[in-house]
């Protein structure tokens, strides 16, 4: 696996070229990679398949696709049992929703 990153707030010359560079490795990359869905390495932040967001419409975007679909909305009612107050979070982490899985 490799990992290439940049802060998405710099804004240098030099980094936007870096930026650049990266987005057109990764499209040459693309073809080599899983499709429908596109799959990630569990805890590797992949931004491109989206973020996190506190709407499950919005969550379900990303979080159908690195969970798989099912997957998803298991985890979510466990991490509302286990995680209500969202301590353990990061970019792509399971989303908690005020309102029940069940009335969605």
């Amino acid at each position: 696996m490799v990992n290439f990153g940049d802060q998405p707030s710099y804004t240098t010359p030099t980094s936007l070229a870096r930026r650049d560079w990266l987005q057109r490795f990764e499209a040459f990359l693309e073809p080599y990679v899983s499709s429908n869905p596109r799959e990630a390495y569990f805890n590797y932040i992949d931004l491109d398949l989206g973020v996190g967001s506190d709407n499950y419409e919005e969550a379900s975007v990303w979080g159908e696709r690195y969970w798989k679909s099912d997957n998803f909305k298991k985890l979510i009612r466990i991490k509302a049992r286990v995680d209500p107050d969202n301590f353990f979070r990061h970019p792509q982490s399971i989303p908690i929703f005020s309102t029940p899985l069940s009335d969605m």
